[in-house]
């Protein structure tokens, strides 16, 4: 048993030796637009009147991540709520086998579900979440 957690272990590590690039240069890129001297021209750098949000939920297929889709689908009720309060309609997208299924035996209108994404999504799906936001 302790040989298949130590292969289990090593793969995981180095999945996540392999994410430090991208999440470090995400930081910078945030660092960035904070303290950007000019004005960033972009869809998604402005507030709108718009009776509509959207929310994309990402949610995991596997089970190693303890309570974490619980705690997305606690947030998607949440946003939901919100939004009724305040009288606005909530666009929902969903990454993930699970939460799409979830959401579904819910009831909960999904605007587009994204469930064949590979583990380590490509820069061509993550483009078409952004153009499906940048599109409202």
């Amino acid at each position: 048993m302790e040989t298949v957690s130590a292969v289990r272990y090593r793969k995981y590590y180095k999945k996540w030796l392999d994410s430090i690039d991208f999440y470090d240069s995400l930081a910078q890129l945030a660092y960035l637009v904070v303290t950007a001297e000019e004005t960033i021209d972009h869809p998604l750098m402005y507030g709108n009147d718009s009776k509509c949000n959207a929310i994309l939920a990402i949610g995991t297929d596997r089970g190693l991540c303890g309570g974490y889709n619980s705690n997305i689908y606690r947030q998607i009720e949440t946003h939901m709520k919100m939004a009724r309060r305040f009288g606005k309609k909530l666009e929902i997208y969903a990454q993930g086998k699970k939460v799409i299924t979830h959401l579904n035996n819910r009831g909960i209108e999904i605007t587009k579900g994204y469930d064949d994404f590979e583990e380590v999504p490509t820069a061509e799906q993550a483009k078409e979440i952004a153009d499906d936001f940048t599109d409202q």
